[in-house]
This record gives structure tokens, sequence and C-alpha cells, in this order.
């Protein structure tokens, strides 16, 4: 397994909407370490939640691969998208991996760092997808994973 990271910025973030998705490869799964969200524009009452995507995203429209931590490391499968033709659907559970809900007044700069000491395991050609369940602010989102 090698280690790979990637960093986006999500501008989709309307409410109840899926704002990122990270996107395995058929055959290679991905084991999540670390998840990072920085609120990057002014809005209150935000809340974001970490999912199973119950259907992944059609057709993401500007995919990101994740880059290998070693320069000389295999290129990565796993892909990152914050657009698509088709999002992941919006959530109707309360069943959530994790849950956000800032407590500033504009937000800006702040954040979380997730982390899974023994891995959040992202099967084979399935996604976990970011959700926003309030009316949200652009967010610097990455991720830290093995596949």
């Amino acid at each position: 397994m090698g280690s790979y990271s990637v960093a986006v910025r999500a501008t989709n973030v309307a409410s109840q909407l899926c704002c990122w998705e990270l996107r395995t490869a058929a055959g290679v799964p991905a084991l999540i370490f670390e998840l990072g969200i920085s609120i990057a524009g002014n809005s209150s009452n935000q809340i974001y939640v970490l999912a199973r995507a119950p259907i992944r995203g059609i057709t993401p429209t500007s995919p990101v691969t994740v880059l290998a931590d070693d320069n000389n490391g295999p290129a990565g499968n796993t892909q990152v998208a914050i657009a698509w033709s088709g999002a992941p659907p919006a959530l109707v559970a309360s069943n959530y991996l994790r849950r956000l809900t800032p407590n500033v007044p504009s937000g800006v700069g702040s954040g979380i760092i997730w982390t899974f000491p023994i891995g959040l395991l992202v099967p084979p050609a399935s996604s976990l997808a970011l959700f926003t369940l309030s009316i949200a602010s652009a967010l610097d989102i990455w991720v830290n994973l093995d596949e």
C-alpha cells in the first residue's frame, strides 16, 4: 500500500447537498487516515456531515486523482470530486460517520481534522461523501489515505 494525499476547494455548498466525494477505483479500496476541513468563506449556522454515499455521483466533471506522498511512488487510483452531472443524492438518514457544527460567528479559518487511527475503509468502486445540512460557505478539504 502507498500513502496518498489531495486537497481541493469545494464551492458547491447548497443546503442538503453533497459538496465533496471520495471515489475509489474498481478493485482498489482506500483506507483513510485523515480528513481535514477548513472553512473558506463567511457563513453562520453551518452543519457538515461525513457519510457513506448511498449512490455514487454520476460523471464527475473535474475529478482530481490523489497524489503519492512519495514522489517515486506509483500513481494513485482514488479520486475526489466536487462537481458532477448528477451529484450523490441528498441524505435522508441521520447516521453519519462524523458531524461538524462550527460554533463561530463567521467561521473563516476554522475547521477540523478528523483522524481515523486504524483507517476508515472505503471499499472498491464506492464512495464517501461530505454533505452540508445547512447553507454553507466554500470549504478547503484535504485527505490522506492508503490504497
